[in-house]
């Protein structure tokens, strides 16, 4: 919250809990050399001067009648210079954004509350930080709630108002994707796919039947003017696992090489339940492997390959039994060392 915000609750704070003693206050405050006078009313209570009875009554009269508005009407403005729009609230305030309320965009979003306004932010449903820039860039679903407070304790609008403004950021790549809405005001002019123009099946919704690139183009319905776009490409398939040469059922008894269908797709691999990295592409360890494959959609598939006949790996007792040989080397080299005989 800003000063000027600060020193409206303050003076609301100061009349109701200090009105009785109000002219034991003016007095000590007349009282004091005019410096001091200033650090009194400045410092120590936020305010410019001493509120008069007239103004007094009048704020109370103003704070007695308001009340906190719900999701206000509010009125929208273009900037096409900057592209932002410009939300106005009853009381003139307003703030500002790089999309329209509702959107759904390929972001990044610019998002900037009035200062007095004490704002929360949530991204599919978990809080986050506010933006001290306004600018948002992460995926997600963004539900903003601001509660506005009167900027100036003089001003004739004393209402407080809890104001929400909401917007989607789309991952460059979605597998979820099935219907495309415009925000609210807004119709939609046409439709790229794959490159091709096409008009839209219904201005007031799009249905995402197929993979591929999409670009949706909207305007307001208003004035017709106000532009609105977004970009994305839907992805349902999962990536597939290539292995060389081709197995007709998931035992395997030859080296085999594995590869991914998509370029950047990753594999999570797993030997024998235990995850581990892939440090080549060619398997021939006896064993049994799990491979997840995804890609930056969200779409995976998952596989389970049985390795036998081949190469083992080291059991847990070779192991044990390897290291004590080898100690047992070592002891007997440095007892010899030690006790040299010359003949």
């Amino acid at each position: 919250m800003t000063g000027v915000g600060k020193r409206y609750l303050y003076t609301v704070l100061l009349i109701l809990l200090f009105l009785p003693c109000k002219n034991a206050y003016a007095a000590e405050a007349e009282s004091l050399p005019s410096e001091d006078e200033e650090f009194f009313l400045e410092e120590k209570w936020g305010l410019e001067s001493l509120p008069s009875d007239e103004s007094v009554g009048d704020l109370l009269e103003r704070l007695k009648n308001a009340k906190t508005i719900e999701n206000p009407r509010l009125e929208r403005t273009y900037q096409e210079g900057d592209r932002r729009f410009t939300y106005t609230l009853p009381n003139q305030m307003n703030f500002r954004a790089s999309v329209p309320d509702g959107a759904m965009t390929d972001g990044p979003v610019t998002f900037l509350p009035m200062k007095s306004a004490y704002v929360t932010v949530t991204r599919n449903g978990m809080m986050e930080k506010v933006s001290e820039d306004g600018v948002y860039t992460s995926p997600g679903n963004y539900v903003f709630s601001m509660m506005v407070f009167p900027e100036e304790y003089q001003g004739t609008d004393m209402n407080s108002y809890r104001v929400p403004f909401e917007f989607q950021i789309l991952p460059d790549v979605v597998s979820s994707l099935t219907l495309y809405v415009p925000p609210e005001g807004f119709y939609i002019t046409g439709i790229t796919f794959d490159g091709e123009d096409r008009a839209p099946e219904n201005p007031e919704w799009e249905f995402i039947h197929r993979d591929g690139s999409y670009t949706v183009r909207m305007l307001d319905q208003e004035t017709g003017t106000i532009p609105c776009e977004a970009s994305f490409t839907r992805d349902t398939t999962a990536p597939f696992l290539f292995i060389t040469p081709e197995q007709e059922t998931d035992v395997v008894k030859e080296p085999i090489m594995i590869s991914v269908s998509e370029p950047g797709a990753s594999i999570q691999a797993f030997y024998n339940g235990s995850e581990g990295v892939l440090v080549s592409n060619v398997i021939s360890t006896e064993g049994r492997y799990e491979f997840y494959v995804s890609d930056a959609a969200g779409n995976s598939r998952y596989y389970i390959l049985r390795m036998k006949g081949r190469v083992k790996g080291p059991e847990r007792k070779t192991i044990i039994l390897t290291i004590i040989g080898v100690a047992g080397v070592l002891g007997f080299l440095i007892y010899q060392r030690r006790h040299m005989r010359f003949l």
